[in-house]
């Protein structure tokens, strides 16, 4: 029955991998001496791999993914927020202009 469950996790890891691979995403997964599982994912919107442990492939698989997804989330929701803020170096982003939309 083990093996059965350890192909079944290669199979559903596999396809994980494809999917993630189809939005750029790239993972890996290797066993640890305890037997559960360390995967990585990483992308190119973030310059640092996430790394997660599960007891199968697939669990660790979701939670570095879910990781990676969150931390890109937030960066985004930053640069979105410092967007919308005015260079206050720049002077044509003056108060009166800025309010006014100049």
């Amino acid at each position: 029955m083990k093996s059965y469950r350890r192909a079944s996790d290669k199979d559903k890891a596999d396809h994980m991998r494809f999917e993630l691979g189809c939005a750029g995403w790239l993972v890996s997964w290797v066993e640890r001496d305890d037997g559960t599982w360390l995967a990585k994912v990483s992308c190119s919107r973030h310059e640092e791999t996430i790394h997660a442990v599960g007891k199968t492939r697939t669990a660790a698989i979701k939670s570095a993914s879910l990781k990676l997804a969150e931390i890109i989330k937030a960066e985004s929701m930053d640069q979105d927020a410092d967007q919308d803020q005015p260079d206050l170096d720049d002077p044509a982003d003056d108060a009166e202009s800025w309010k006014f939309g100049r």
